[in-house]
C-alpha cells in the first residue's frame, strides 16, 4: 500500500481535521425539566444511561453503565421538554463539549454531549 493511500494523512503527511460527532442510544435517567435564558431561548439538560457489557477473559460477562449528560437547545429542546420523561429512550446524535469551572480552588470539568438531534424511541413512559 503506498503512502497516499493512508486515510488519515494528506499528500504533504498532515494530519487531518478531527472530527468531533457522537452518537448514544440509552434511557433518560430523570424528567426533562425546560428552562429558558434572559433572552428566552430554550434549554435542557438531561443524562442517558447507555447499558453495555463485556466478556472477560475468563468468558464471564460483566454488565456496567455509562451515564453521559446531554444538553438540547432552541425547538428540539422543546419537543424533548413535552415528549421526554424518566426511562424515555433516545438515540443522540451531537458534539461533545467540554466545561470547565472553579469550585473551591479546584478545577472542575465535566464533558457533555451538545445534541443537534435527538430522536425519541418510545415517548413517555409514565
Amino acid at each position: 500500500m503506498s503512502e497516499d493511500a493512508i486515510p488519515y494523512r494528506t499528500k504533504n503527511d498532515k494530519p487531518r481535521m478531527d472530527m468531533n460527532k457522537v452518537f448514544v442510544s440509552g434511557n433518560l435517567t430523570n424528567d426533562v425539566e425546560l428552562k429558558h435564558t434572559p433572552n428566552g431561548k430554550a434549554v435542557v439538560h438531561f443524562r442517558v444511561a447507555i447499558n453495555d457489557s463485556y466478556l472477560d477473559g475468563a468468558g464471564k460477562r460483566h454488565e456496567l453503565v455509562v451515564f453521559i449528560d446531554v444538553e438540547v437547545w432552541g425547538r428540539q429542546a422543546e419537543n424533548c421538554g413535552s415528549h421526554l420523561s424518566k426511562g424515555s429512550r433516545v438515540v443522540v446524535q451531537g458534539k461533545l463539549k467540554m466545561d470547565q469551572w472553579e469550585k473551591d480552588g479546584k478545577r472542575m470539568t465535566k464533558i457533555e454531549i451538545r445534541a443537534d438531534q435527538v430522536i425519541f424511541m418510545n415517548g413517555k413512559t409514565g
